[in-house]
């Protein structure tokens, strides 16, 4: 068993993640003490994603970095809100609320890429792969989560990002 506690667990984690593991996505869907990490690699995530975003928008990067922990610490709870409910009336073996959490936590690791963009300065196409590896990345922790079958966790997921798609949409604009 893997012990979940410093920053090599940390690194650990976020290197399965990246490789779309499945045994790690089921393996922290069921561990309890990989919580905080999972939420650790969302969060490592942000705050590449942070840098991106103020390095595009003009933004100083702490305020930007402390805005997109927020946001993914709000979206992340919202989005597994979502997934466990649906998964409840969908899936054959219901899973806890943070049985579900940590795996959609951990496959918010790709998003850690985004410091390439603000490294290189490249941003198109890197930005439409991270996009696509990110929604390949919540395929397989939905799928690790609730233990469906790949239909089930790739509509699910496309549901989740649409609607959260759209809700980024209104708050860009409101």
């Amino acid at each position: 068993m893997q012990s979940y506690v410093g920053p090599a667990s940390l690194l650990s984690l976020l290197l399965a993640g990246l490789r779309l593991d499945q045994a790690t996505y089921r393996q922290v869907s069921t561990e309890t003490a990989a919580t905080y990490q999972c939420i650790g690699v969302a969060l490592l995530g942000a705050v590449a994603l942070g840098m991106e975003r103020a390095s595009a928008l003009g933004f100083a990067p702490p305020f930007m970095v402390v805005v997109e922990m927020l946001r993914t610490g709000v979206t992340l709870v919202v989005e597994s809100a979502i997934v466990w409910t649906f998964g409840r009336a969908l899936a054959s073996h219901p899973a806890g609320f943070g049985a579900v959490l940590r795996p959609l936590g951990l496959a918010g690791a790709p998003t850690i890429l985004y410091l390439v963009t603000v490294l290189t300065g490249i941003t198109s196409p890197f930005q439409e792969v991270i996009a696509i590896w990110l929604l390949i990345a919540f395929v397989v922790a939905i799928r690790a989560a609730l233990g469906t079958g790949w239909v089930l966790a790739s509509a699910l997921a496309t549901l989740v990002w649409a609607v959260g798609w759209v809700v980024d949409e209104m708050l860009r604009y409101a």
